[in-house]
Order: C-alpha cells, then sequence, then structure tokens
C-alpha cells in the first residue's frame, strides 16, 4: 500500500476555479437537502454514491458548488474534478485532476506523477498495464482510509470522464462499503445509454442514489430575474421568459441580461431576446452531446418541423437516434416538441458555423429534400440561403419557386430565386427563361425597371431561346410603353419561330398577344378579325378565356354597348380568380361593364378584386383597379371618391411605370378635379408628360376628353373644340365612332356653343342624337342640353325636361346638375320665376352634395353670350326670398344689361315703374348700382371665388391659363378652332 502525505483541506482543482462566481440556487432545495443528508450517513462510517442528473443549463455545477460550500461539508475532503469530451481519450486524466486537488506533496507525489505519466502515455484503455493501474487506485484508496475527515469526490458532466479513471474510482468504492466516502457525480444525459459510467460498472448498486433536476416553475424562474429585476418587472416577464427558457435556469440569466430594468416603472414588460439568450444557448449546447447540436443546426436549417424519417435522412442517423436525441433537447429547453424553442437560436447556431461548413449544410438539406419531393419554396430558401446552385436540381427548383413565389404574392422570394439563378452561367435557354421570370416578377411592382430587360428578352423571342407563354412577353411590354411598331416585329418573327418549332402554347399566346396589339393600338393592325386566326386554331390553349374577353371590349368600341357584352363580362368575372394570367380578361370585363353603364357591379367587381391585388403585393394591379374604381365613381357623379382612387393608384404605380395606361388614371383626376374647380391642381396634373403614343390609342381619347372639358371649364372653348375634333377624327379612322362610349359630337357642340356658333352646334348635337340608341339615357341627357342651348327660345323646356329623365335614368348625376341650371333659365326667361328658383335651389344642393361647383349656364344670355349666372341660389337662395316676383323679374334684367327703357318695353311696364322697383331692390340687397347688383346676383353660384383665384394665380379673369396651343394636344393637323 502506498502512503501518501497531504495536506489542508482539498477542493481548489479545476472544478472550483469554474465556479468561482456561483449562482444562487432555485427550486433546488430538496437535492441540496439530500446530498447533505448522505453526507451525514458517511459521516457514520456509510460510504455512497449519488449520480445527479439533468440537463445541460440546470444547475448541476452550482449544485454540486453550494453542496461543497455548505458549512456541513466545509471540514471534509473535498477532491473535484471537471470531465471534458476533448480529454475523454486521455487515461486517468479525471482521476489526475483528483490527485492535483488532494495537494499531494513529497515523495508521494513524486511517485503520483510517475505512475500518471506512464499509464497516459499509453494510447487506450486495454493497453494500460494491470500494475499501473493497481498503483493508481491504492493511491486513492490510501488518501480516503488515512483522511480524519469525510472524503467528497465531486466530478462534473462525468459522461465525458474517461474510463479508466471511473474504473479506478469504481474499484476503490467497491473496496470501501463501510468508509467515510461520498461521491457525487453530475451527469448530463446524453441520447442512448452513459456509456462512461456503464463501462466503469457506475454506479453501483445498492448503495447508489439518483437526484433529477427538472426545469423551474413559472414561480422558479421569477425569483430568479429577482436577482437582477426589481420584484414588478420579475413578475412581469416571469411567464414569458419560462416560455422561451423552458424553464432552463442557464438560459433564463441569459433572457435576464438581455432585460435590464425597464426606464419606467409604467413600462410594461416585453421579453427581449438578444446577445445573451444566444451565448447562454450555445454554451448548453457545446457542453451536450456533439450530436445534439449537429441536430440544432439542422433544425435551424430547416426552420420549420420535419417527420422523424425525414429527420433521421438529413441527419444520417437511424429514426431511433434521431428520437433520442430530440428528448435529450427537448430536455435542455432549446428545442420544443419537434421545433426550435425560439428564431434566435437557429441563428446563434449557425452564426457559429464556419461559412463554407454552413454553406455544405444547406446545399445537402436542399438536395435530400428535392430527391423527397418536398416543397419547392421550401427548398429554394435553401438554395438562397447558400448562395449556390451546385446541387443537382437548383437550376429548375429555383424557377419553379419563382414562379409559385408570383402566384402567391411573394415577390421577394422569386426575386431572390432569378437573382441568384443570373448570378452564375446557365445554358442560353435557361437564362432566357430566368429573363421572362424577372420580368414578370419585376412588372409587377414597377413596370419602368422591368422595362431594362425588354431589348434582351425581345432578341431571345427572336432567336427562339424563349418558349411557351413566355415568347408573349416582349410584345406585350413594348405596346405598355408605346413601341407598337417593335412589338409587331417582334410578334412575326416569334411567330415564325414558334411555327417552325410547333410551339403551340407559344402560338396560342402570340395570338392573344396579336388581339390586344391590334385592340390598342387599332391604326396599326389589321383591323377587327386580326389574329383570329391564330387564336381558332389554338383556342384550347390555357390562354382562355382572354380571347373573348378582348373581343367583348373591342364589341363595345365599335358597336356600342349591349346586354351581349355585359353577360360576357360578367362570365369572365365570376369564372376567373385573379391570377397573372387572368388579370387582363378580369380588367377588360371591368373596362366593359364600365362603358354599358353597368355601374354597381363594375364597383362590385373592382372593390374585391382591389382589396385581392392589395393584399398580394401587386402594386400594378392595384393601380390598374383603383383607376376602375375612380372611373366608376366618376360616372356616378362621386368626385371626391374619383379624385381620391386616381391619385392613389397614381402614387400606388410611378408615372413613369403607366405607359400608355396613363390616360385613364390623369383623365379620372383631371375631370374630378375640373367638376369640383380645383383648376389649379387640375393645371398641375395637366403638365405632367404623357406618352406620345398614348393619343395613338383609344386611351388617348378619353384622356382627350377629360383635358377638353378642362379647357372648357376654364374659357378655354376653341381649345377645347380642338380636342373634342381630333377626338372624332381617331374614332373615325378607328371605326369606334359610337356616341355611347365617347360622345365627341356632344362636347364639340358645348365647346362651339361657347363660341357662339350655335348653327353647328346643333348640327353636332342632331347627329349624335340620331346616332344613340334609345336606351342610352346618358347620351341623349348630355345631347338634347346642348340641343336646348343651341336652339331657340320656344321648346326650351321641354327639351330640358325630357334631359332630366334620361341624366336621372342613367343616374348620371353631374351631367344632371349642369342640366338643372340650365331648366332654372329656361323657366325664368318663361317668367315662371317660382319654377326658376326651386329648379336652381335643387341644382345647387345637389353640386353642394357631390362637391362640385355649380357650371355655368350654357344657354345665351340677355346679349347673345354665355355664362351668365342664374339668380336664386346665393347664400342659400335667403335674398331672393327678400324680392317679390316684379322686384326680381327686374333685377335679373337689370344685371344682364338691358337699360331701363328696356326692361320697360320687355316687361310692359313705365319706365317709372321700372325705377321704382330697382329703387326697393339695392335697398334690400344693399347695392349701389347695377355692377354691385350684377356681383350680389351671381356671388352664390361661385363666380367671385373663382374670380379671385384667377387673380391670385397671376392671370385675368377668363383668361387662357395655357394658351393658344394646348399641353399635348398633338400635331397641329388634329387641331382645329371652331
Amino acid at each position: 500500500m502506498i502512503t501518501s502525505t497531504w495536506t489542508g483541506s482539498a477542493g481548489t482543482g479545476l472544478f472550483e476555479a469554474r465556479t468561482a462566481d456561483p449562482q444562487a440556487l432555485y427550486e433546488r432545495d430538496a437535492q441540496l437537502s439530500s446530498l447533505l443528508a448522505l453526507l451525514a450517513e458517511t459521516r457514520r462510517g456509510r460510504s455512497g454514491v449519488v449520480v445527479v442528473s439533468g440537463a445541460a443549463g440546470h444547475g448541476k455545477t452550482e449544485l454540486l458548488h453550494t453542496f461543497t460550500r455548505h458549512p456541513d461539508a466545509r471540514a471534509a475532503v473535498r477532491l473535484t474534478a471537471l470531465a471534458y469530451g476533448a480529454e475523454r481519450e486521455v487515461p486517468f486524466g479525471v482521476l489526475a485532476q483528483l490527485f492535483r486537488s488532494a495537494r499531494i506533496s513529497g515523495e508521494p507525489g513524486v511517485r503520483v506523477n510517475r505512475l500518471l505519466r506512464e499509464a497516459q502515455s499509453t494510447a487506450a484503455t486495454d493497453e494500460i498495464l494491470p500494475q499501473l493501474f493497481h498503483g493508481l487506485c491504492f493511491v486513492l484508496l490510501d488518501l480516503i482510509e488515512h483522511s480524519d475527515q469525510p472524503v467528497i469526490i465531486g466530478i462534473d458532466d462525468v459522461q465525458y470522464a474517461d474510463v479508466p479513471s471511473l474504473r479506478c474510482l469504481s474499484a476503490v468504492i467497491g473496496r470501501l462499503p463501510a468508509s467515510r466516502l461520498l461521491v457525487v457525480l453530475n451527469e448530463t444525459p446524453q441520447p442512448g445509454p452513459s456509456t462512461a459510467l456503464l463501462l466503469a460498472e457506475l454506479p453501483p448498486e445498492p448503495r447508489s442514489r439518483w437526484l433529477r433536476l427538472e426545469p423551474l416553475t413559472p414561480g422558479g424562474v421569477e425569483a430568479l430575474l429577482a436577482e437582477r429585476l426589481s420584484p414588478q418587472a420579475a413578475r412581469g416577464l416571469s411567464a414569458e421568459i419560462h416560455t422561451l427558457s423552458g424553464g432552463n435556469p442557464h438560459l433564463v440569466r441569459g433572457l435576464a441580461e438581455d432585460n435590464p430594468e425597464p426606464a419606467s416603472s409604467e413600462d410594461r414588460p416585453r421579453a427581449v431576446v438578444g446577445a445573451g439568450f444566444r451565448r447562454a444557448v450555445l454554451h448548453c449546447l457545446y457542453r451536450c452531446d456533439p450530436a445534439m447540436l449537429t441536430l440544432v443546426r439542422q433544425l435551424a436549417v430547416l426552420d420549420r418541423p420535419l417527420p422523424d424519417d425525414l429527420l433521421s435522412q438529413l441527419v444520417g442517423w437511424d429514426v431511433e437516434t434521431t428520437v433520442q436525441t430530440l428528448d435529450s433537447l427537448n430536455a435542455t429547453g432549446i428545442v420544443a416538441g419537434r421545433e426550435l424553442r425560439h428564431p434566435e437560436i437557429g441563428a446563434a447556431v449557425l452564426t457559429g458555423m464556419v461559412p463554407r461548413e454552413r454553406s455544405d449544410l444547406y446545399v445537402r438539406t436542399a438536395d435530400v429534400l428535392c430527391t423527397v419531393g418536398a416543397s419547392v419554396v421550401v427548398t429554394a430558401r435553401l438554395l438562397i440561403a447558400a448562395d449556390r446552385i451546385d446541387s443537382h436540381c437548383a437550376v429548375p427548383l429555383l424557377q419553379q419557386a419563382a414562379e409559385q413565389g408570383l402566384a402567391d404574392g411573394d415577390h421577394d422570394l422569386a426575386l431572390r430565386c432569378l437573382r441568384l439563378l443570373g448570378r452564375h452561367p446557365t445554358a442560353p435557354h435557361t437564362h432566357a427563361r430566368t429573363l421572362a421570370l424577372l420580368l414578370r416578377t419585376e412588372w409587377r411592382k414597377d413596370p419602368s425597371l422591368a422595362a431594362r430587360r425588354l431589348p434582351e428578352l425581345a432578341d431571345a423571342a427572336r432567336t427562339g431561346a424563349l418558349s411557351g407563354q413566355a415568347m408573349a412577353l416582349p410584345v406585350h411590354g413594348l405596346m405598355w410603353f408605346g413601341n407598337e411598331e417593335e412589338a409587331r416585329t417582334v410578334l412575326e418573327e416569334a411567330e415564325r419561330r414558334a411555327g417552325t418549332a410547333q410551339d403551340t402554347e407559344a402560338l396560342a399566346q402570340l395570338g392573344m398577344s396579336r388581339l390586344w396589339l391590334d385592340l390598342l393600338y387599332p391604326a396599326t393592325g389589321g383591323g377587327p378579325g386580326a389574329g383570329d386566326a391564330v387564336m381558332d386554331a389554338h383556342s384550347a390553349s390555357a390562354v382562355s378565356p382572354h380571347p373573348g374577353a378582348v373581343a367583348t371590349v373591342r364589341g363595345v368600341l365599335t358597336a356600342g354597348p349591349g346586354p351581349d357584352t355585359v353577360a360576357d363580362a360578367l362570365q369572365t368575372l365570376y369564372r376567373n380568380p385573379l391570377t397573372e394570367q387572368t388579370f387582363p380578361s378580369l380588367m377588360a370585363a371591368l373596362v366593359t361593364l364600365w362603358l354599358n353603364d353597368r355601374l354597381p357591379e363594375a364597383r362590385h367587381w373592382a372593390d374585391a378584386l382591389a382589396a385581392e391585388a392589395e393584399g398580394r403585393s401587386a402594386p400594378v394591379w392595384h393601380g390598374m383597379l383603383l383607376t376602375v374604381q375612380a372611373l366608376v365613381a366618376l360616372r356616378n357623379g362621386d368626385v371626391r371618391t374619383a379624385e381620391l382612387r386616381a391619385h392613389r393608384a397614381l402614387d400606388t404605380v410611378s408615372l413613369e411605370s403607366w405607359g400608355v395606361a396613363i390616360g385613364f388614371p390623369v383623365g379620372a383626376a383631371l375631370q374630378a378635379l375640373t367638376a369640383q374647380g380645383r383648376y389649379d391642381e387640375a393645371l398641375t396634373l395637366l403638365k405632367e408628360p404623357v406618352p406620345e403614343a398614348l393619343l395613338r390609342t383609344p386611351i388617348g381619347m378619353f384622356y382627350l376628353r377629360a383635358r377638353g372639358h378642362y379647357l372648357l371649364a376654364t374659357g378655354q372653348p376653341r381649345a377645347a373644340l380642338g380636342d373634342f375634333r381630333t377626338i372624332g377624327r381617331m374614332a373615325d379612322r378607328w371605326k369606334q365612332d359610337v356616341p355611347a362610349v365617347i360622345p365627341w359630337r356632344g362636347d364639340a357642340a358645348l365647346a362651339l356653343v361657347r363660341c357662339g356658333d350655335t348653327r353647328q352646334a346643333r348640327e353636332l348635337a342632331q347627329e349624335q342624337l340620331a346616332l344613340a340608341g334609345p336606351d342610352q339615357h346618358r347620351v341623349l341627357g348630355a345631347t338634347l342640353r346642348v340641343l336646348a342651348a343651341a336652339g331657340p327660345p320656344k321648346g326650351r323646356t321641354s327639351a330640358l325636361t325630357r334631359a332630366t329623365q334620361h341624366a336621372q335614368d342613367s343616374d348620371d348625376l353631374l351631367e344632371l346638375v349642369h342640366i338643372l341650371v340650365d331648366l332654372g333659365w329656361a323657366h325664368q326667361e318663361q317668367g315662371a320665376y317660382s319654377k326658376s328658383r326651386q329648379t336652381l335651389r335643387r341644382a345647387q344642393n345637389l353640386a353642394d352634395d357631390l362637391g362640385i361647383v355649380l357650371p355655368q349656364r350654357l344657354l345665351p344670355g340677355p346679349a347673345g353670350g354665355t355664362g351668365d349666372r342664374p339668380p336664386g341660389t346665393a347664400q342659400g337662395g335667403e335674398w331672393s326670398d327678400a324680392l317679390s316676383d316684379a322686384e326680381l323679374r327686374v333685377a335679373t334684367l337689370a344685371a344682364g344689361g338691358h337699360s331701363n327703357r328696356q326692361i320697360a318695353h320687355q316687361l310692359f311696364v313705365t319706365t317709372s315703374t321700372v325705377e321704382q322697383h330697382l329703387t326697393r331692390v339695392y335697398r334690400k340687397l344693399n347695392v349701389k348700382n347695377r355692377t354691385d347688383l350684377a356681383d350680389e346676383l351671381h356671388a352664390g353660384l361661385g363666380l367671385r371665388a373663382r374670380s379671385r383665384a384667377d387673380v391670385g394665380a397671376g392671370r385675368p379673369v377668363g383668361a387662357d391659363p395655357i394658351g393658344a396651343d394646348p399641353i399635348g394636344a398633338g400635331p397641329a393637323s388634329d387641331r382645329e378652332d371652331g
């Protein structure tokens, strides 16, 4: 037997250095009491072994440290060691720590050191000579037997201890059943059985005890948080932090570090997950079996739970091992079920990896998921994270994921997939398809940005690098931005390529493109029926029902509204969900309903589709549907909504991205602003440049009409007439001269009346009346109003009364206000002053409801001009109530420029009577002369306000704010004076 000399109370080894700053224990009182009870038994000469088991971070080290520093244990000899996984293959490494903590000195110390050197020079346990093993065992045995005090041996992380050390300890325990020895082994459970303890035949039975450390309860978490936070803050955070940590004390302390005391006690506590939590997670994982870290990294890459068999395939294990590892991770609180407890856990473990190792993990995972047919979106995200396409499935998978992203409205995913492909060289056809997908993806948000890809994509269509539906993409892009000639050239070359390759899908799409091209640019197309041969040959193509939708719009533009076109439009809307393929047909159907004056249906579908488009992050779709909402509101007379929707559409899609479609939102906003009398804002909008190609499309007619009405409202009838006649020539040239669609004759007649040419105005109005159908109430009402103004006084009230009925039948409230104003004046001309006042009040009230400026009357004034404001409505009409009918008749004629003699002659009274009436009128209205009288009579209808606005804008009243040459009016040949 070896006799050793040692001094003092041992216990200054690695374990104690590691726990120099101990943590307080929470909810571990029962386990500490058990250890102290075992120590009491040891003092009575009964040795024991206790295994303290608990997941990493559950406080085993703190428990052992607290126990060895307890007053009851201070007189004991404490030998401690900390096992490391990296030293597992070093023979007697743990035993060497125990001897070092015993501070053996003199000749025995030299002897121990020699034995350890000889033992540790061997390569494996089986090669250790029996005499070396025997000698080291008896050194430890001698230490225990010759101690005057109980001996406590504590080994932390015993699962990593070398087997020779544990065997030596087992042999000593077996030889000292009645000694004062207590062995405490801290074990972190690992997947599968504890190999080291089994090989060492530890712990021995029946003298062994097992203590398990469970996760903290919410109360324990609150008590632990109170170390750093106030009781109130700890109470407020405890439930959330308990959920985040799974009750793991180490993770709780990490979260406490991330959540300092709030600045104000009134702040509602909200747990922050930061660097402290990430460090705690990594610390726990690095103390666990390496397999647990491997599995956590795999879960972090997936970011979603998977079946056990698939997860096993990804990590290369059998299912049983995978399940055991998951169970161990659940015990630590890092995993909950089959997924990480918090995303920051995944971020921490992935950040800690070498970049190439992390990239390999992503690619390997993508390969496996691709093989088993997993979601292309999930797999594509892995390749994006790896930033590599060297996986065998990368290229087709990324393209499929981009398609899926487009369908789901996930444009960010689609762009990331395609940009990854674009950074690496691929085959020409693959590159062309990627380019086409990029164009489609970017177009949804910003067509002007996507347009930079059109030249390369057009070349791909010409050379045959594109196929299928992608063949038509450059044609659509070119026509959108007004390059119709190039679009037609690309279309023809692509059709030849597709025909040679017998690409029926491409031919069908190109046929569809030809229909749209001919509809949008009728002057350069083949007229009605162009492209029909192509579509007939491929009518079963997936592009249906677009051909029908285009044909429906073309039918309305060329033949006028009708019930068949409405039925076709509604069928399109009912049958087709909102997708990239169906959006053009849905827009065509909405336009068809709008042109047919089916406003309730158009509003319902536009609202529903706009909400869906906004939710799917498709700004271009949303902007176009907002424009439809504006157009519908405008026809209903709701100018406020029309202006808001039109401006929102212009804010949603940049002006540069609208292409030739810009005419619709700008035209709608222009009409709404004009109706409200906001002429300066309308002028600002007019100054925005529009594509020159706009005036080669039917959309240009809508824009020109809106501009013409602005010019009329601002006193520029000749410039307005030029716009309206340009529309007429366009409609005639394109065979789209349908008054129900674009009533240019009535508009031109309005301008002619303003210019004083009532003969031409009457001819145009009569021609439009003859062309309008009996049920086209909107056109009939407006046309009858112009006829009344251009014709003789006799019969005006009858014509305007019929016009009123038509406007009411069509719910054309804007036109109704105009008609009521003229009807009020017509009643006054006939001497029906009560009817005049009632009608004009109705007009004023309706204008107020609609938020519009009451328009000038169209009827000629006493001097043969137009534009006089009718009496009877100023300040709510109270001044007109102060005048008798006789006084009102005299005042009206005097304000209109008649002399006293002319008034007396017209009213069949004496000049003296006229003078007496005027004196009373001046007194009642508090005016001094005829000029003041005219101003007072006109004030209620907005003339003064408009005059002040004109003066404030730096121009005289009635001046032309644009000049003789209207902005963007097109070639001089398209502008005519009245």
